[in-house]
């Protein structure tokens, strides 16, 4: 009986050995740092010549799973296969896949705490490029359709209210993580500004974005794109109700 108990020790110490061994500590940024400053930590195990992931919020709950060529890089061309996103409550936020490193087919995002999608965003094969966009009815999930200056109920959207939406975290840390540099842009060295205008639903989440000053081709396209992917806002508020509320954001390229 003592040692089937040493033996039961020896493996629980040793799984556990193989965990801290198999796991990579993130802070704010992405950056590799010591577990009392993460923010996120991943568990990674190798399958099949990639490496299978598991990207966790730093007080445990899963954030994100799919697979990678490499876990030393926190960066998305390492990414391949399908991915899937979660918030802190489980729920899913997005989920599609990469091949070679880069965004392919169909990727849904889902309504704040719900299984329900959102939007669904196609992509060309071997660009990136956004091929098509759709924005579905919770409800119904067919095409939504708003009329113009109002929500489906006939309230209005509002270009100024009591209280104006706020993004739920720090943009700009979610910019420097997530914008891609377009590469003809990168080689000729083009640097500028993209205005894009969408509207801050009642729920905090991002709608009908579009560009309304410009660098024109991959610029645009990549500025809609990290808009359309943003995280769920704080909604605005008029006479104490969520309202919809238009809300124009510079995307900002600039060569390091």
């Amino acid at each position: 009986m003592h040692s089937q108990l040493l033996t039961c020790l020896f493996i629980c110490l040793s799984l556990s050995a193989y965990t801290q061994e198999n796991r990579i500590y993130y802070d704010e940024s992405w950056q590799e740092c010591k577990k009392k400053h993460a923010e996120w930590y991943r568990d990674y195990t190798p399958e099949n010549g990639l490496y299978k992931i598991e990207d966790h919020y730093a007080d445990g709950p899963l954030y994100m799973t799919g697979y990678r060529t490499t876990v030393a890089n926190s960066q998305c061309r390492y990414r391949e296969g399908t991915i899937v996103f979660y918030d802190r409550q489980g729920y899913k936020l997005r989920e599609g896949a990469y091949k070679n490193g880069v965004r392919i087919g169909v990727w849904k995002h889902y309504y704040k705490n719900s299984n329900a999608v959102r939007t669904e965003v196609t992509y060309k094969e071997g660009s990136g490029e956004v091929a098509a966009t759709r924005e579905l009815d919770s409800a119904t999930q067919q095409l939504r359709v708003y009329p113009k200056d109002t929500t489906a109920d006939g309230k209005k959207s509002f270009t100024y209210t009591e209280k104006m939406p706020k993004s739920s975290e720090d943009l700009n840390r979610y910019i420097a993580a997530n914008l891609k540099y377009p590469k003809l842009g990168q080689i000729a060295k083009i640097e500028g500004k993209v205005l894009v205008k969408f509207i801050v639903d009642e729920d905090g989440a991002v709608a009908e974005p579009r560009v309304v000053k410009g660098l024109g081709g991959e610029f645009d396209d990549e500025a809609l794109r990290v808009v359309s992917e943003m995280p769920y806002w704080q909604p605005g508020y008029q006479n104490g109700t969520p309202v919809r509320v238009y809300f124009t954001f510079p995307i900002v390229f600039k060569l390091k």
